[in-house]
């Protein structure tokens, strides 16, 4: 990925408030798109890591760890809003991370949800 396409990436991250969230997890350390930016730019050996791993930034499977963390961190910033599920009612954050900790097939389905939401904010 050329330095110009991930600074626009980088750009709508940022407008999207996703700028200091944990995007891309490589070998167990996760990374932001602001440090992924800056070591980009760096042309650093975490960037050819980064991109000998992640080449696209948007892995197959999103580690667990990862999406908990995205979670987590939305939760502490007053970000994590309430959701309404059929036949269930509605979720606080604190409930929804409760349901993510007991692997509950809801809890399951809010990580799916969360693995979606970085398909969709992937560089393309």
């Amino acid at each position: 990925m050329d330095l110009n396409s991930l600074g626009n990436w980088y750009n709508q991250m940022e407008r999207l408030g996703e700028a200091n969230m944990p995007f891309v997890e490589v070998d167990g350390v996760m990374y932001t798109p602001t440090q992924i930016l800056a070591h980009a730019r760096a042309n650093d050996a975490i960037w050819q890591r980064i991109q000998q791993v992640r080449p696209d930034l948007d892995p197959e499977e999103y580690p667990t760890t990862l999406l908990i963390a995205r979670i987590e961190q939305r939760m502490a910033e007053g970000r994590l809003a309430p959701i309404y599920i059929l036949g269930v009612g509605e979720l606080t954050p604190e409930q929804q991370l409760e349901e993510i900790r007991k692997g509950t097939p809801i809890g399951l389905e809010i990580l799916q949800a969360e693995a979606g939401l970085i398909k969709e904010l992937s560089p393309r």
